[in-house]
């Protein structure tokens, strides 16, 4: 079959010379021990599923020569992908901003809106109810007299307890004094305040037994490389995980604030663990 290899993308490519190999991705897998995962996004081109740019290039050269491929031509497609990928993303954002920031203001005028209104229709209220303000000094007049009879009423009552014997005056007494300590208790909320828990710092101790090559990502910061032969020991730290990249996964023993953790493949394979 006859490849236009000028008018296709990395992905698409790589997909095109597999099949044209008669081979599946089971076929590419055992070959170049990279996950079935990883190959089917990379013939997809989803960049925002793959891995940071310096692990995708070394799988594309792995793949590239799995099926045939330049490995260079292929990686260069790539990067060329991925760069337009970023800017349409960026172009996208761009676009949305203007709507974004036209929702508060729209809330913000309707918001006033509705409080002119609620303030036009409490006024139109208040003025319809002025006039029987006149009736209201005929049911105040009433107020004076209940007031002096309830006066009258406390007078004569203190009157009657004066002249009544102590030990009859005592019982009373002692109710009024509980009816005064009865005081209302305000209850007092206390709101928990969230404790920050401080992240523990990860420790990666990496120990060679052969000798084999690694590169490391720790934090997503930049990929560091390494050369390690049998008895070099690498002491690493993280916050929030490694990405390792070992060219021989028997070449290495891992160790993470001391607890062993097992590498997965056999002497030779290039494997990829994520930490933790």
């Amino acid at each position: 079959m006859n490849i236009d290899k000028e008018n296709l993308s990395f992905g698409r490519l790589l997909k095109s010379l597999r099949r044209d190999k008669n081979m599946t991705l089971d076929d590419v897998f055992e070959i170049t021990r990279v996950s079935k995962t990883i190959l089917e996004l990379i013939e997809k081109e989803d960049h925002e599923r793959l891995p940071a740019a310096v692990l995708v290039k070394n799988f594309l050269r792995t793949y590239a020569d799995a099926v045939g491929a330049d490995r260079d031509e292929v990686v260069k497609l790539y990067l060329l992908s991925n760069q337009n990928a970023s800017r349409n993303l960026r172009l996208e954002a761009s676009i949305d901003k203007p709507y974004t920031r036209l929702w508060p203001r729209f809330l913000l005028a309707v918001s006033a809106l509705a409080v002119i209104i609620c303030l036009s229709i409490f006024m139109m209220e208040k003025e319809a109810e002025e006039p029987l303000a006149a009736i209201e000094p005929q049911i105040e007049s009433v107020e004076p007299l209940a007031i002096e009879e309830e006066s009258l009423d406390n007078s004569f009552n203190e009157q009657r307890l004066n002249e009544q014997p102590l030990n009859e005056q005592l019982p009373v007494v002692q109710e009024k004094l509980s009816e005064a300590e009865e005081v209302p208790v305000k209850k007092v909320l206390v709101k928990k305040v969230p404790v920050e828990v401080v992240p523990e710092e990860l420790l990666l101790r990496i120990e060679a037994i052969e000798e084999t090559w690694l590169k490391v990502i720790i934090d997503s910061d930049d990929a560091m490389e390494y050369t390690v032969k049998p008895g070099d020991t690498l002491k690493l730290e993280a916050s929030s995980g490694y990405n390792i990249l070992i060219g021989n996964a028997a070449g290495v023993k891992l160790f993470l604030n001391d607890k062993s953790i097992k590498v997965p493949g056999r002497s030779g394979q290039v494997v990829t663990i994520q930490l933790p």
